[in-house]
């Protein structure tokens, strides 16, 4: 014979009472430890320009050191980036100029937080454009390419987002690009 379980009201009270601070707390717990996706280190465009170098050159380029916040070049630490930077049409003839940029070599062993690294140390600097040749990407012919990254956005070393403000290329450049346009 079934009997039907009776309580009486204070007790259903108490016991709703228990049921939907259970509910309250769990729901709690879970927005606490809810895993939010990582937000984007580095916003940029890779330009339609592409850059090569033989492979036995790679050691001419600069190098950053993650661990020191410094370059090198074959060892030596270096400062002045100024001398290293690209511009394959400084008279704007073609269309299809993009202006200067900073080549370099990221170590194989590094990876995307030794990249966030090297792209905030350069937009200090006020250079936002960069073509990165990774020495794993050696090709058959003895050649290292390397497309030119063009950042907007990216995360400083405190995680703050910032906009990439070029100070590198002329005025011409600027504008006709509309590179100086901060994005926040």
């Amino acid at each position: 014979m079934l009997t039907r379980l009776s309580l009486r009201p204070i007790t259903r009270r108490k016991l709703l009472l228990a049921l939907a601070l259970t509910a309250l707390l769990a729901d709690l717990i879970l927005i606490a430890l809810w895993r939010r996706p990582v937000p984007l280190a580095i916003e940029a465009d890779l330009t339609v320009h592409a850059y090569m170098m033989e492979a036995k050159n790679i050691g001419n380029y600069p190098t950053f050191d993650p661990g020191k916040g410094s370059w090198t070049v074959r060892g030596r630490k270096i400062s002045d980036l100024s001398s290293y930077l690209i511009n394959s049409d400084p008279d704007h003839i073609g269309p299809d100029g993009i202006g200067s940029y900073f080549p370099m070599v990221l170590r194989d062993s590094e990876g995307l937080e030794a990249l966030r690294l090297v792209v905030s140390d350069l937009a200090l600097r006020g250079i936002c454009q960069i073509a990165v040749f990774e020495t794993s990407a050696l090709s058959s012919d003895g050649y290292v390419d390397a497309g030119v990254i063009s950042v907007t956005n990216y995360r400083d070393v405190a995680g703050k987002r910032r906009t990439c403000v070029d100070h590198v290329n002329d005025e011409w450049y600027r504008e006709e690009r509309g590179v100086l346009k901060p994005v926040d």
